[in-house]
């Protein structure tokens, strides 16, 4: 068999796993070629790559999922190979075989072996496919079990419905024979798109629409599985010797190569385990496996796709004995301990302001009882995290945005610059400055007086670098605070110095948002400077009228992380959509009005 070697790669893929495949692309030394549609020619992965193709709109089903796009753009380059990275084609056979039919290599299993663990008849497996269609090939979730069900009874498959009737009657009905609660799948879907848990009977149907709707949008097909919700279970993925087996046996039986997951989960109340999924693609959790192992998964797709005799692939196993050199230059870190104190540091000093993160709820995960000791299910999050929980935050934390625009008003400063900041011809009255927080699900409104110590001369007291400030915060019983800016973003209070990173973001007659992280905290605090204190605003909306609209009437869907979500009206009004349908829009945007 005779493998040409790879000198130009091309990803099918955007975003994190693009910039993950260069990475290793670049080690490697090979060229290469990423694509990108319309809202994404300055996207860092675009910008690494050696060379760039534009392929459509944003849309993915447009761009990221039209295979013949992809494969003509390949030629156009003339790449070796494509890596689909995962979601989008990775688990696509057609694409995989159009693309090897075209002469280049196809960084993944061979399509037959893609198209066996979707395909009811096990004995059309690696034999010619002449006759794919799309619904064949995204039937994936279905067939699977299936095939396992013909050929492999000894594994365990979850309870549920997949066959070809997808009449609301027949949901129902199969939702009441399996038991509630059930979880919904979209039999093409990926990457936790197009799944729902349904707890009860009453809220099945508009499950079901919705999913569809997403699994449409997403994947081009909207045929739906059910199976049985486990309340208390864990997904593990060929983490134990009985599942590695079946894995292994699963594995053989698709005479299977390049990278691949076979799922699981557990049931903890009655201890077993049942196959979930296969994904014969690169795992989105890849890197915890590289991590664990110090392997680069990707450079072993490669390699194996260059290589037929397969010698590049992890040994699994039982270590029998482990000795670590004692070179003074080398550090082992060993057991949960201590990574989990490494992530902990890492986190603190992690600083990323102006977007929302799920920094603070990783640290509460860090500190978690249940989670160091391995006692933890999927319903950890649910049952020991309130996402919407609501934490203190110390009044005189607003000091910090307050010098921090302070610093700023000055440095920008043009006209009377000889005149001290804060300087009155009748000086009976300190400024004010005040800042609203949105903690939680409370809103805290935190104001401040100040008086800025300066000689009429405009000279500074003491280092020419600091500012000297009394503030008296409200609800602080009126004590006033010497406070010394010395940096823009190190301060002195009563004695303590403290260092805190800091951001302005986005601006409006009305605020002035402004980030801090705190380490404290252990997260970022987004304050907004209420300008309307110092402007005379009014502002008057015009909403034309459009249609009437009833209480609790769905007028609007979005997409959100993965997840469609219906809007309903709060009251009977004349509703004025301020959107359109496609667009992409920032958190706190206006989408109706309804009067």
């Amino acid at each position: 068999m005779s493998i040409k070697p790879i000198k130009k790669l091309l990803i099918a893929n955007r975003g994190e796993i693009a910039c993950r495949i260069l990475q290793t692309c670049k080690k490697m030394g090979i060229a290469t070629v990423a694509v990108y549609s319309d809202i994404e020619q300055n996207a860092p992965f675009v910008k690494l790559a050696d060379e760039a193709i534009h392929i459509g709109p944003p849309s993915a089903a447009d761009s990221y999922l039209r295979g013949d796009k992809i494969i003509e753009a390949a030629k156009r380059v003339g790449v070796d190979a494509i890596h689909p990275g995962y979601g989008f084609l990775s688990e696509n056979a057609e694409f995989a075989r159009e693309v090897i039919n075209s002469g280049i290599i196809f960084i993944g299993p061979m399509s037959e072996s893609i198209l066996a663990i979707g395909d009811k008849d096990l004995n059309k497996f690696c034999i010619e496919f002449v006759d794919l269609t799309t619904t064949t090939i995204l039937k994936k979730k279905i067939e699977a079990k299936n095939l396992l069900a013909k050929h492999l009874p000894s594994v365990h498959l979850i309870p549920g419905y997949n066959g070809d009737s997808q009449n609301m009657d027949v949901f129902i009905n199969e939702s009441r024979k399996i038991g509630f609660p059930v979880i919904l799948k979209a039999a093409a879907g990926g990457g936790g798109k197009g799944m729902r848990i349904v707890h009860e009977e009453s809220k099945l149907q508009e499950a079901i629409e919705l999913v569809k709707s997403e699994s449409l949008q997403s994947f081009g097909s909207n045929r739906l599985l059910i199976e049985k919700y486990f309340e208390s279970i864990r997904h593990v993925e060929g983490l134990r010797k009985n599942m590695i087996d079946a894995a292994i046996k699963i594995g053989k039986l698709l005479k299977y190569t390049s990278a691949g997951t076979v799922e699981f989960i557990v049931d903890v109340k009655e201890n077993k385990y049942y196959f979930l999924e296969m994904n014969t693609r690169l795992q989105v959790e890849h890197p915890i496996t590289e991590l664990i192992t110090g392997l680069d998964l990707v450079e072993l797709q490669i390699l194996v796709s260059q290589d037929p005799c397969n010698n590049f692939l992890p040994s699994i196993g039982k270590i029998l004995h482990f000795k670590p050199s004692l070179a003074s230059d080398v550090r082992y870190d060993t057991g949960v301990e201590t990574a989990l104190q490494k992530m902990r540091s890492a986190l603190q000093n992690t600083v990323c302001l102006g977007i929302i993160t799920n920094q603070q709820f990783l640290l509460q995960v860090m500190d978690d009882p249940n989670f160091i000791s391995g006692k933890y299910d999927t319903n950890f999050i649910e049952h020991r995290f309130s996402l919407s929980k609501n934490q203190h935050i110390q009044s005189e934390l607003v000091i910090i945005p307050f010098l921090w625009l302070w610093y700023i008003r000055e440095k920008q400063r043009t006209t009377l610059k000889h005149v001290p900041s804060g300087w009155r011809y009748l000086k009976y009255k300190n400024f004010t400055d005040e800042y609203i927080v949105h903690n939680g699900n409370n809103v805290q409104v935190l104001e401040l007086e100040y008086e800025y110590h300066a000689k009429l001369d405009g000279g500074k007291i003491g280092n020419s670098n600091e500012h000297i400030f009394s503030i008296w915060i409200k609800g602080d019983n009126n004590k006033s605070k010497r406070v010394v800016l010395k940096d823009v973003e190190i301060y002195e209070n009563d004695g303590i110095q403290r260092i805190f990173d800091i951001a302005s973001g986005s601006q409006n007659l009305r605020t002035q948002e402004v980030y801090v992280h705190c380490k404290e905290l252990r997260r970022q605090i987004k304050f907004l400077r209420n300008k309307k204190k110092f402007y005379n605003e009014n502002v008057e909306d015009d909403v034309p009228q459009n249609s009437k609209v009833s209480k609790d009437e769905a007028i609007l869907t979005i997409e959100s992380m993965k997840i469609e979500t219906r809007i309903y009206s709060r009251h009977d009004g004349i509703v004025k959509i301020l959107v359109k349908e496609g667009d992409v829009v920032d958190a706190g945007t206006v989408l109706i009005k309804i009067e």
